[in-house]
């Protein structure tokens, strides 16, 4: 490979010293663990979320509403076209809550009779989740509400990691998380509408978050994301790119979403379109087990029988192990054969990226420049000085 065909040239002017001190090593190289076996923070929660389609933007400041968290919950059981063909004169709001009032998740029978705007508090989510995953109609007895439900979402492991406490109102954080241990939990069963009736099907054991998909047509699946996005021999075409391959299969995808994706493991949900070239990605996030170690430029890196080598801020030397078929991306352009004495390691910016946390490093950006002082430039043939 030409390094010269590939190198990029910053062209700096009177500021240009000044510029070059944000390139300084950092005093250790920084690092990414994230796992999500057992999602005990609101922020994991909130990406798997947004990556299935269930939340909307709000005021993650405040007390969620009642109108939020049915909004949401009617959406997770698969029962938002229902509610698109709901009352003409109610908002997009307030047809959602009629569907929660339908299928028991809202008593009484009117919008002013919702209190939409009004926070939700721990105990009537708790009821909420637990009708809405089926288990409504075993819960019995005039004083049911709110202990029974309470234990019901117990049981479920719905109130787990929570920091509301009883008779609180939810904020967004906890609200995320029981949304997603919601998603997560067995449905009894499935509580639908159809031609305007009620209707229930036992789930033979199936949970909230497959309902969702197959109501919505959508797979989720977990792969790597591969190198090919870098393969185009036209740099100017990267960006441009609305493919990403995952295990050797191509899925549409917005390219600014996928681009920084590539050698990680993802999880990922698309449409179950029977045309190859029609499946498209939908929600896309780096799944669990991913570490990831950057260099800023000027670390003292070198590269020594598939090893890097570096040095802490106590000046204890450290290895990082490549694999043995270790993808490389060298600015911006994924290379079939290079040679490490190639490259400046010290003078550019390295990200490394262990996808199956074996502590082997699979994929490694190298983003290498120089800073040049510039003393004028030629108007009339466009020559640098």
């Amino acid at each position: 490979m030409m390094k010269s065909f590939c190198k990029t040239i910053a062209l700096l002017l009177t500021f240009a010293l000044l510029f070059t001190t944000s390139f300084q090593a950092l005093a250790n190289p920084s690092y990414l663990h994230t796992n999500y076996a057992d999602v005990q923070t609101s922020s994991i929660a909130a990406s798997y979320l947004d990556m299935m389609g269930i939340i909307d933007e709000c005021d993650k400041s405040a007390p969620v509403t009642r109108g939020y968290a049915v909004s949401t919950i009617v959406r997770a059981m698969g029962l938002e076209k229902v509610a698109q063909s709901g009352n003409s004169i109610y908002t997009d709001e307030e047809k959602m809550a009629a569907v929660a009032h339908r299928v028991g998740i809202l008593s009484g029978s009117t919008p002013s009779q919702w209190s939409l705007e009004s926070p939700v508090t721990y105990e009537q989510l708790c009821k909420m989740f637990v009708v809405a995953l089926g288990y409504g109609n075993i819960i019995t007895g005039d004083n049911a509400f709110p202990a029974l439900y309470v234990s019901q979402a117990s049981k479920l492991g719905i109130n787990r990691y929570l920091t509301v406490v009883n008779s609180s109102d939810v904020n967004f954080n906890d609200f995320c998380l029981m949304m997603y241990q919601a998603m997560q939990a067995t449905v009894l069963e499935i509580v639908g509408v159809y031609n305007d009736n009620l209707t229930y099907s036992k789930s033979e054991d199936r949970t909230l978050e497959s309902v969702f998909l197959d109501t919505h047509n959508l797979s989720k699946k977990v792969g790597i994301v591969d190198g090919d996005y870098y393969a185009s021999s036209n740099a100017a075409c990267i960006c441009t790119l609305s493919q990403i391959c995952i295990d050797g299969i191509y899925y549409s995808c917005d390219s600014a979403e996928c681009k920084d994706l590539v050698g990680m493991c993802v999880e990922f949900v698309y449409n179950n379109s029977t045309a190859l070239n029609s499946r498209k990605i939908v929600g896309i996030r780096a799944y669990e087990d991913n570490r990831v170690f950057t260099f800023n430029r000027n670390s003292d890196v070198e590269y020594e029988n598939g090893k890097l080598l570096y040095y802490e801020s106590d000046h204890a030397q450290k290895s990082i192990r490549l694999s043995d078929g270790l993808i490389l991306i060298y600015n911006n352009q994924l290379c079939s054969s290079y040679s490490f004495d190639e490259f400046n390691l010290s003078a550019s910016h390295l990200k490394l990226v262990d996808n199956n946390n074996d502590n082997i490093y699979d994929v490694m950006f190298v983003t290498e420049s120089e800073s040049v002082i510039v003393s004028h430039v030629r108007c009339n043939n466009f020559t640098i000085n």
